[in-house]
Formats: C-alpha cells, structure tokens, sequence
C-alpha cells in the first residue's frame, strides 16, 4: 500500500472528531478538514480497482472519488502535475480544479498563477497535465512529444515498476506529481 494511503484525515465518526489514516475511512464518516475537501463517505476506503492507478479511493454522495492526496498538503517544490485517465474517459472540471490545488497556483487574491496545460498518452492511459509557467518558459524545458519531458511522464504511465509510493517524479528536471483521475470504475 502507498504512503500516502496513510495520510491522516480528519473526520467525524458517530459524532467524535478523529484522526484516521485515510485508508481507514468508513462509510458514513465525514471528513471536517478546513482547506480540504468536505464529504460524507458513501463506502470505505478501497482499492480504485483501475490498472493504470494504484491507489486507495473513496466517494461522495455525488459518486465523485477522492484520493489520499487530495487530503494532503500541495507538496514544496512540485512544478507540474498530471493526472492519469483511462483511455475512455474525459477530464472534468473537477479533474482541473484539483490539478489546480495540487498545483498550489491559486493565490490568495482569488486569481491563478499562469501555467500550461499539457496531454499525454500512453499505451492504457493518458494524463492532463499542468506545468507552472515559469517552468514552462524555461529555455531548456522542451514539451515536444518527442522531448524528454514528455517521454519521462509516458515511461512513468507506461511502466508501474517506475511508479513511486508519493506519486513524486524528477522528469527531465522538473519536480512532477502524478495522481489518478476521480472517475469512479
């Protein structure tokens, strides 16, 4: 199981306020972190059950999926985020608004940090990606399909040996995250 599977969430259970590893979430609980997403859990914490993403998942009424990182600080230092989707399925608004948080561009103003957004596929998946802008503006960042860039987030998608338990990649020098989709399977 990931490290991140065990980041501590806090929630109430039958009305006690209480820490729990994310992957001890219970249908019913309902997690009251400020800054973090509000939700009563539909069903325990599970595995999301899609071979291209190894990672605990949980729903909301609504059928919407979280996962341990959205319930973990933006991490220090990550320049890009990308997010990995199964072949038939599409990103949604809520996919970006999360790239977006994981990404720490919202400032405090209400408006976002400048950043690119970028597609890659791979052979079962494909991820939707942002990449702050002055990263992306960098004279040795190339984000040609056949540059190292792009190469590095497909040999990552394409192989789960290369995955990491934080999900934190060093891609031809820039400080990437890679995350599943919410979309529930």
């Amino acid at each position: 199981m990931k490290k991140s599977s065990y980041a501590e969430i806090r929630i109430k259970r039958d009305g006690k306020a209480m820490t729990v590893p994310f992957c001890e979430l219970k249908e019913g609980d309902e997690t009251i972190a400020p800054g973090y997403p509000h939700l009563v859990c539909v069903g325990d914490a599970h595995d999301c059950g899609d071979a291209s993403c190894d990672s605990l998942v949980v729903y909301d009424k609504d059928g919407e999926g979280f996962f341990p990182e959205d319930f973990m600080p933006t991490p220090a230092g990550v320049d890009a985020v990308f997010m990995q989707f199964p072949p038939d399925s599409g990103c949604c608004k809520a996919d970006l608004t999360r790239l977006m948080g994981l990404l720490g561009v919202e400032q405090s103003d209400g408006d976002s940090m400048p950043f690119e957004l970028l597609r890659v596929e791979g052979e079962n998946a494909y991820a939707i990606g942002l990449v702050k802008e002055d990263v992306a503006s960098r004279n040795d960042f190339d984000d040609s399909l056949d540059g190292a860039f792009f190469s590095g987030i497909r040999a990552i998608m394409n192989d789960l040996n290369l995955e990491t338990d934080d999900g934190r990649y060093k891609v031809a020098g820039v400080d990437t995250l890679l995350v599943c989709s919410n979309e529930k399977h």
